[in-house]
């Protein structure tokens, strides 16, 4: 078992020995660290009965965010949002448009990419509202009629959703959500 070799060796590297050391450990949900058959923190308490397995509270609010803002209408609309400008930013003939409209736009700065979204890791959507609240215009001036873009995604879907999200509260959530990540990026 791969993850078992790693913490193995990481007791090694460190000088940690985890029948003293260890009082509790903490871990996304992943079979592989948490299994009760041979999980990582299984192997571990089989040497160290003491050692108390815990979720990553961390981990815990990740999900809670994620899951609340998949019920809440504009919240999930908004993220589906970001999840299509990724598809279609992500395409290599969007792309090179995407990176040359930023250039353009905004000669002093790099260009900024936009992360895949991930229900794992809050970060990479904190990071999309970014790129997205700092470019939006870029992305407006790319999906503009007459851009003659050619994507994988459906484009004019795309183009009028991103055109009335500036007539919605996604502007709002943007907003919102920027100012709670204001200290953080």
């Amino acid at each position: 078992m791969v993850a078992w070799a790693t913490f193995k060796e990481s007791e090694k590297c460190y000088g940690l020995d985890y029948r003293v050391n260890f009082v509790g450990l903490g871990y996304d949900g992943a079979a592989v660290m948490s299994g009760a058959l041979s999980g990582v923190a299984r192997r571990i308490q089989e040497v160290a009965p003491s050692v108390v397995y815990m979720h990553c509270y961390a981990h815990r609010l990740n999900l809670v965010i994620v899951d609340a803002c998949k019920t809440v209408k504009e919240a999930a609309n908004f993220f589906e949002l970001l999840h299509q400008l990724y598809v279609c930013v992500s395409g290599s003939n969007f792309h090179q448009r995407w990176l040359q409209t930023q250039i353009d736009m905004f000669p002093e700065e790099q260009p900024r990419e936009l992360k895949r979204l991930s229900d794992t890791r809050w970060a990479c959507r904190a990071a999309a509202c970014v790129v997205v609240k700092t470019r939006l215009q870029a992305f407006l001036r790319l999906l503009r009629p007459g851009s003659c873009i050619t994507t994988p995604c459906s484009v004019t879907s795309l183009k009028m959703t991103m055109q009335s999200v500036l007539l919605k509260p996604h502007v709002s959530l943007l907003k919102w959500i920027s100012s709670l990540l204001h200290d953080f990026y």
